[in-house]
């Protein structure tokens, strides 16, 4: 349990100011009532009542100075003959009361201490002035500070109770920001997916209905393939505008991601799966985009480099994210690549790191059919490599268009504590 510090200017954590102007007003009226009834025969009586009141007044302004002092005041006064301590003791221990609730135990344990010192001191004083009465000053003195003692964990039992009422408040925040990050990051997957998903393969119906068309023999067909087209180009536009939706959503994220529990951002899919395997799906994935694009027309080169380690473990994260990307870059080259020009994709996987270039041409012929750039696919996997501690850089020179990724194959753990936007595929 966190400890508060009640600063002498402030008002309680536990007990709000309202709080401690309403307990004030009690005292006042209880301890001026019971004056009243005990008599005001001397003008000692008058002036305990009077600095009492005011001290009584003064905890809603200053608790932290002026609960110890009430307490204190309360210990010392019971040496003068006249003075009455029952009447102020109920306000007494609501003073060591308050410490106990609001602050760290160290300072109100020192005011118990003080306070019970200074009542063994009276029952000193007294017990040699008046030996006779010192059994009867000595039951009293035990009964006060039995009160005191009382009153201490009275105090530490409200600010325990408040303690769980926090810890219940703050767990249900957590619950909430947790719940909304799990939306944001569903937001990012399924923006990711649409985009490797979806707008990929009307890019590739989109070639093929432009394929069709030029090859069209009456104008019926092309008239026909046309209308295939544009159909296409709106699907097209309104999937980038459900992307750019989904992306503002998931970039609003809470201010406070970082949990002190350290379970927020963590995520299900850590397994791993065999470098082989994994060479072996990205080998799949290069051979089925190949065959795509050599259906529309398309020539390139395509290499794959592994080093084989049948004991070596490929983070499934990261794999996944690899296999996204390489479709992301063949869908490209169909986008992007004119059927005349050639492409190239390089894969190295090495016992560290799968290192990708992909290069294909900026030119593009009269009748090839593009679809304009977007720049989302690769602003997210971009996102996606750093969060694994890689990169992925692009440029171009004399119209050749470069991409260029290297991803960890088992990055470090604290990638974990981010958000990722690519869970694995199903």
């Amino acid at each position: 349990m966190r400890d508060t510090y009640l600063p002498s200017n402030t008002v309680g954590v536990v007990m709000g100011k309202g709080t401690l102007w309403a307990l004030a007003l009690a005292l006042l009226g209880v301890q001026t009532l019971s004056a009243a009834l005990a008599g005001f025969e001397t003008w000692l009586s008058v002036a305990a009542l009077i600095i009492f009141d005011i001290l009584t007044l003064l905890i809603p302004a200053k608790p932290k100075a002026v609960c110890p002092l009430i307490a204190i005041c309360w210990g010392l006064a019971q040496l003068l003959p006249r003075f009455d301590g029952a009447v102020y003791a109920i306000t007494a221990y609501s003073a060591v009361s308050l410490l106990f609730a609001n602050m760290p135990v160290a300072y109100p344990f020192g005011v118990l201490a003080s306070t019970s010192l200074i009542l063994a001191a009276d029952y000193a004083v007294i017990a040699m002035r008046y030996p006779a009465l010192s059994g009867e000053v000595l039951s009293s003195v035990l009964l006060a500070v039995l009160g005191l003692s009382v009153s201490a964990i009275v105090g530490l039992a409200i600010k325990q109770s408040h303690a769980v009422i926090d810890a219940r408040r703050l767990k249900a925040e957590l619950a909430v920001k947790q719940e909304r990050l799990a939306r944001l990051q569903r937001d990012a997957a399924l923006a990711s997916r649409l985009h490797d998903g979806l707008s990929n393969d009307l890019s590739y119906l989109l070639m093929h209905a432009a394929n069709e068309m030029d090859n069209a023999e009456s104008e019926q067909q092309r008239a026909a393939w046309r209308s295939v087209i544009d159909r296409v180009d709106k699907s097209f536009a309104t999937t980038h505008t459900i992307i750019d939706v989904l992306r503002v959503s998931a970039s609003a994220r809470p201010t406070d991601e970082h949990p002190s529990d350290g379970t927020a951002g963590q995520t299900d899919h850590d397994g791993s799966i065999r470098t082989e395997a994994f060479i072996e799906q990205v080998n799949t994935a290069v051979a089925r985009n190949t065959t795509e694009l050599d259906g529309l027309g398309f020539h390139g080169s395509n290499s794959l480099t592994a080093t084989r380690d049948r004991n070596a473990l490929v983070d499934g994260s990261v794999a996944d994210e690899a296999l996204r990307l390489i479709d992301e870059l063949f869908a490209n080259i169909r986008r992007h690549c004119d059927t005349s020009e050639d492409y190239s994709c390089e894969i190295v996987i090495d016992g560290a790191s799968i290192a990708i270039t992909q290069m294909n041409t900026l030119r593009h012929s009269q009748h090839h059919a593009v679809i304009g750039p977007s720049g989302k696919g690769l602003d997210m996997h971009r996102s996606a490599a750093a969060r694994f501690g890689g990169t992925l850089d692009t440029s171009h020179e004399d119209e050749v268009w470069i991409t260029h990724v290297v991803l960890p194959l088992r990055p470090a753990s604290s990638w974990r504590n981010t958000q990722p936007l690519h869970p694995p595929s199903s």
